[in-house]
């Protein structure tokens, strides 16, 4: 089944939004930027790319614009669907879907790449089988693979998917010193496959993990992750490392 041509509508600047709306636009559907939120009247799909921190403002702010059967789709990944409550009562059809895999490669720089692509999985909710079912068919045209997961769920999983990212970077790191002392004669391939976070999830991770040694262990390597990417001047290093510190001495 294919889904219909839409006609889709932008808001915000988080890259992965923008890489769900430039794969919608490859399959046929006109995208469109938001210049402002009233413009989101005259699309079928609004695409909510936002960080952690902006998601219930920018939410609270579309509202009086939305009309029945029109989608919301956000994708920030430690958010389900009901972050978008105040839309779902103005009859939208909502959808938090974020892919967790895939979707920019997952390339750590510094390593070179794994010669198998990893599939483009992600992880979405929604509040009934109509969100579910254009989930389907919005990711399926996008190349990608569906994991339903509650809402509760979401947090957590965002989490340790920044973990298992921020891990694979200082792993990245230490295996370039390595080749560069002559230990190792080319740094070995190293593709996690995950979508890169933003500095806002990671710092939004860290507070819903419970056990003690992970929250330990997620400080420790967000710090050192922050000196590696501050090292080639990344965006968020500087507000990473600033977050450690007082995190440490809290």
């Amino acid at each position: 089944m294919t889904a219909p041509r839409m006609r889709v509508g932008v808001v915000g600047n988080e890259p992965v939004g923008h890489l769900m709306a430039d794969g919608l636009s490859a399959t046929g559907h006109t995208v469109v930027p938001l210049r402002s939120l009233a413009d989101a009247a005259g699309v079928e799909l609004v695409i909510l790319a936002v960080s952690t921190p902006q998601l219930p403002r920018v939410v609270e702010q579309l509202a009086p614009h939305i009309r029945r059967s029109q989608i919301v789709w956000h994708t920030v990944l430690g958010k389900g669907a009901q972050a978008l409550d105040d839309v779902e009562t103005r009859g939208a059809v909502v959808i938090a879907g974020a892919p967790v895999t895939g979707m920019n490669t997952g390339l750590v720089p510094g390593m070179s790449v794994s010669e198998e692509p990893v599939p483009e999985r992600w992880v979405v909710t929604a509040l009934d089988e109509l969100g579910e079912t254009i989930a389907g068919l919005v990711v399926g045209e996008l190349g990608g693979m569906v994991t339903v997961r509650t809402d509760a769920e979401r947090p957590v999983l965002a989490a340790y998917v920044n973990y298992a990212w921020m891990s694979a970077r200082v792993a990245a790191h230490a295996h370039a010193a390595m080749a560069e002392l002559g230990l190792l004669e080319d740094a070995p391939a190293l593709d996690t496959g995950l979508v890169e976070p933003s500095a806002s999830d990671i710092i939004a991770g860290h507070a819903v993990l419970e056990d003690p040694g992970m929250r330990r262990a997620y400080l420790d390597v967000t710090r050192r992750y922050a000196e590696v990417t501050a090292e080639t001047g990344e965006p968020g290093a500087e507000e990473l490392e600033m977050w450690a510190l007082q995190e440490e001495t809290r």
